[in-house]
């Protein structure tokens, strides 16, 4: 028997329109399928309907599922045995954002009419202004998403610093090499940065869709002609959600500050335009080779977006090279960091003390 999904999200409104997306996909092509969001923005924006299922049990397993990955985890500690997921004990597995295996069906699903999803009737006059102007133009939405990735010890380690200054100007160049005479539309939450660090003559910068109405930058977003976006699901809908039948859409390859790093993979489809900002966080500059027991040390740290640069060599994977560094940040390894590595939470630390330092 194949056990019943349930498709959850605690996060914003982004995150939450992929989730929906993915809880209309699944129901019709037949699966039996729960949606449980959290924090619920979606309905608000939508003037939707609550879309939460209200059953007890799918509640309590999504409010509780933190207690049963612990109880996951202890019985792999007491037992050594593979992990018990409890949950699927009883029949359901939990979605949470973004681990399905690929979101690539949304645009396909969203212009066929398999979302049913429509932004309120507009009631500025100046989004409406905006619309018309974007459609009557060469126009392309730049999305840069600054404050809470750069803000955030927690969040500068996990998604900071990926879409920079190298990204947004190769973008723009692609841009300008594919549309005669663009006109930019600027959406971030730092446009002064914007202002400082890049050439886009004759821009606007939309800055009055706050608080409950930012969701109306998503809209304006999927006007334009063409999207540059953040590794941010933000610009990812108003991308995946634009208007026009053949728009032009550039994003990064790196989307989160990790080796495991898919996004890329389960949002884009072929179609879009891809900009390699891929280099790790950090660079550990070796002068002598590891031992095999440093490796491991090494290869079990919590914080994976490194790579190491030294004699040492490891087959599969390609982070242990003696290339040249291309870290953000330069880690030397002495002698004595070999008792420090044995924490695997070390880099992490070490990498969230810069950030604090930083943050004042």
């Amino acid at each position: 028997m194949r056990n019943r999904l349930i498709i959850t999200t605690a996060h914003q409104l982004g995150n939450q329109i992929m989730q929906y997306a993915l809880w209309s996909y699944l129901r019709q092509g037949g699966e039996d399928v729960s949606l449980y969001i959290q924090n619920e923005v979606l309905s608000k924006t939508f003037h939707k309907d609550a879309v939460n299922d209200p059953r007890a049990l799918v509640r309590f397993l999504v409010r509780h599922q933190g207690f049963f990955r612990f109880c996951n985890l202890a019985f792999w500690k007491v037992t050594g045995r593979p992990k018990h997921d409890y949950i699927q004990c009883l029949n359901y597995r939990i979605i949470p954002f973004p681990n399905w295996d690929s979101y690539t069906f949304f645009r396909e699903f969203y212009t066929g009419g398999g979302l049913d999803l429509a932004f309120p009737a507009q009631e500025d006059a100046r989004n409406s202004a905006l619309i018309a102007e974007m459609e009557s133009c060469n126009s392309v939405s730049l999305h840069v998403r600054r404050g809470d990735y750069i803000k955030s010890v927690y969040w500068r380690s996990a998604l900071g610093d990926i879409c920079d200054l190298p990204y947004y100007a190769e973008a723009i160049a692609k841009v300008r090499s594919l549309l005669p005479d663009p006109k930019f539309y600027v959406f971030s939450d730092d446009p002064e940065w914007v202002r400082s660090n890049l050439v886009l003559d004759n821009a606007v910068y939309v800055t009055w869709n706050t608080g409950d109405r930012s969701f109306r930058d998503m809209e304006l977003m999927s006007h334009c002609r063409a999207n540059i976006v953040a590794n941010s699901t933000f610009s990812l809908c108003g991308a995946l959600m634009n208007v026009h039948e053949n728009p032009i859409r550039i994003a990064p390859v790196k989307w989160q500050n990790t080796i495991r790093d898919r996004q890329k993979d389960k949002f884009l489809t072929p179609d879009w335009i891809t900009i390699d900002n891929k280099k790790p966080q950090v660079s550990i500059l070796c002068d002598e080779a590891l031992s095999d027991r440093e490796i491991r040390q090494l290869r079990k740290q919590r914080y994976t977006d490194f790579e190491v640069i030294g004699p040492s060599t490891v087959p599969g994977d390609p982070r242990f090279h003696a290339g040249t560094p291309a870290g953000r940040h330069r880690y030397r390894y002495e002698a004595q960091d070999r008792q420090a590595f044995r924490s695997p939470g070390h880099l992490s630390d070490w990498i969230a003390a810069i950030y604090q330092k930083e943050l004042g």
